[in-house]
């Protein structure tokens, strides 16, 4: 039998043991067990983490240093631009926003590793170089060996509007041409080649202005070879007005800059013509004047300079001002403004002459000005220049002979009620372009038409409808969507291709029939890749080291879905269709 002894706890209370909170190690000090206060900061490196934290002999806290997770690569990419090298490799460049929550802003360039093994992409991986966007000096705050280095800061905001071309006394350099938003610059990144060929690329980059004078904005930058061997770019400049000037509007200028040097290092070894220049629009992202105000006149915004209260210019007879203040659900803010500015019919006050209450422009939308979508190619005797001008609504062709440029021909969305010419893109094939657009009116659709090279004239007998966006263009379809964006063009083996994004779908679609054939001829349409939320930014090169030259190389950007945290692009060969057999009849 066990005797239970009772004891004086009340007199002679047990130690209590101290409870470590999160950051606190059990150590013993001096013979008595004690909590240690640590940080990883104080033992590793920004960019590594504490692992398997003991406490050595003194009773410190010692641990094993580990890498930090890398960082979310971000948005690869957007704005996709593709060559493809003389070695065969295939180059993509385009811009990295990042995320909602980790802004980057950079310009990456990646290539196409066929036999390289990706989580989601069903073919190879594209592996990835942050060129430009990382600012110098900042310590990793992640593993130094993913994206950016480990450096989560963002640098100068690059890489938006890319363009590409394959250049270089092998074919096999590169020249990237971007908008540098933090400087107001047309920028270039001149990329030798360094590796070994198509399946070990690499490249040594350097840097140069092409065009200080960059303003506001540089829109839609592309790059082609002429028929010399150098590099030319088209581009778009938008800049704010300019009071001291006298010019209360936003100002478009239309350029082509043309390197005086195969491989161009410097705004010195470019030359520059302005190929239309003018008024745009303002809107969110092209702002007014101080003391002026983006006025709705239409669809479109004018820059309006604003009358104040003090002035009565919109106030009535017992000084009441008379302009909405909003504020209320569907209260529109109106503002007092000059009419000197508002086009004609846009702004009718009989009770304030000179003046009206005006709504802000605030629909969001493609940038207000001519010279988007810029696509530049060679043809025999020059240059092609294809590009949409946004407030009209029209599809525009300037062409470069011997005599100089010439034109505008307008090849599609001619009439004042027509709208065509967004996400343009052409193809030379001998005298012929081949000319890729969306139709903008209603839900959008694929447009198609070829053009003399020659004299730069539509052909308007092969203008046709390639995808509306319904069902009875692609079969897959379950409800109609929005068609066309982003398309691309190429012309193989007699052949004619387009890829381009369907919205309602997220898939990127191609569309392709013979470069020769009768109107009447429908085209295919067929899905590649089989991504979920894919269709973004699709690129189309030819592959010119197949046989036959009978394969294209095409590419598409997925974005963040529950498979996946972050956005990258793919990239799929597409063969010819096989050739239908003919039977032979059955005898009788």
């Amino acid at each position: 039998m066990v005797a239970l002894v009772a004891c004086d706890c009340g007199s002679n209370p047990p130690p209590v043991k101290e409870e470590c909170t999160a950051n606190q190690l059990e150590c013993v000090r001096d013979g008595e067990t004690v909590c240690v206060t640590y940080n990883d900061s104080d033992l590793c490196e920004p960019w590594e983490q504490c692992s398997n934290a003991t406490c050595d002999a003194n009773g410190d806290v010692v641990c094993t240093c580990v890498p930090k997770p890398p960082l979310n690569p971000g948005t690869r990419v957007a704005y996709a631009k593709s060559t493809q090298l003389a070695n065969g490799a295939l180059i993509v460049a385009g811009y990295n926003p990042g995320l909602s929550n980790t802004q980057y802003h950079d310009l990456n360039v990646g290539w196409w590793n066929r036999t390289g093994s990706d989580d989601v992409c069903e073919q190879g991986t594209i592996v990835w170089e942050t060129v430009k966007g990382i600012p110098a000096g900042v310590v990793p705050s992640a593993d130094p060996s993913g994206p950016r280095g480990g450096i989560s800061a963002t640098g100068d905001i690059v890489g938006k509007y890319t363009g590409i071309v394959a250049l270089g006394e092998e074919g096999n350099d590169v020249l990237v041409t971007y908008h540098n938003a933090t400087e107001g610059t047309l920028e270039a990144a001149y990329g030798t080649f360094t590796g070994t060929g198509p399946d070990d690329v690499s490249f040594e980059w350097t840097f140069h202005t092409i065009d200080p004078d960059g303003g506001i904005a540089v829109l839609w930058t592309d790059v082609t070879v002429g028929n010399d061997g150098f590099p030319v770019v088209a581009y778009t400049v938008v800049k704010a007005p300019d009071l001291e000037e006298g010019i209360t509007q936003p100002q478009y200028s239309q350029r082509v800059a043309t390197a005086t040097v195969a491989a161009p290092a410097a705004p010195e070894d470019w030359t520059f013509e302005t190929i239309s220049e003018g008024n745009a629009h303002c809107s969110a992202n092209i702002p007014c004047a101080t003391g002026y105000f983006c006025a709705l006149a239409g669809y479109f915004g004018v820059c309006a300079e604003v009358v104040p209260e003090s002035a009565g210019g919109c106030t009535n007879s017992n000084d009441e001002f008379t302009c909405a203040k909003g504020g209320g659900i569907g209260s529109v803010s109106e503002t007092c403004v000059s009419t000197s500015e508002i086009p004609a019919g846009f702004c009718d006050d009989e009770k304030h002459p000179g003046t009206c209450c005006v709504q802000a422009a605030e629909l969001v939308d493609y940038p207000p000005t001519p010279g988007l979508y810029n696509d530049i190619e060679a043809t025999a005797d020059g240059l092609a220049l294809l590009s949409y001008s946004r407030p009209e609504g029209r599809l525009l062709l300037h062409r470069k002979t011997g005599a100089g440029w010439v034109g505008p021909t307008c090849i599609a969305g001619c009439q004042p009620s027509e709208d065509a010419g967004m996400d343009a893109s052409m193809v030379v094939d001998g005298t012929t372009i081949h000319v890729a657009y969306t139709d903008g009116i209603g839900r959008g659709s694929v447009n198609y038409v070829r053009v003399n090279a020659t004299n730069g004239n539509p052909d308007n007998n092969s203008r046709m409808i390639v995808d509306d966006g319904t069902a009875a263009y692609y079969a897959d379809r379950t409800e109609p969507g929005f068609v066309g964006h982003n398309s691309d063009i190429a012309v193989v083996n007699g052949e004619v291709r387009i890829v381009y994004s369907d919205t309602a779908l997220l898939e990127s679609l191609i569309a392709h029939r013979a470069a020769n054939a009768a109107n009447n001829v429908p085209w295919t349409i067929e899905a590649y890749g089989n991504l979920a939320d894919d269709g973004h930014f699709p690129t189309i090169v030819v592959d010119a080291l197949a046989e036959a030259g009978d394969v294209t190389l095409v590419t598409s950007t997925y974005r963040s879905t529950g498979r996946v945290q972050a956005s990258n692009t793919c990239a799929y060969t597409y063969p010819l269709p096989e050739p239908e057999l003919e039977l032979e009849p059955e005898t009788p």
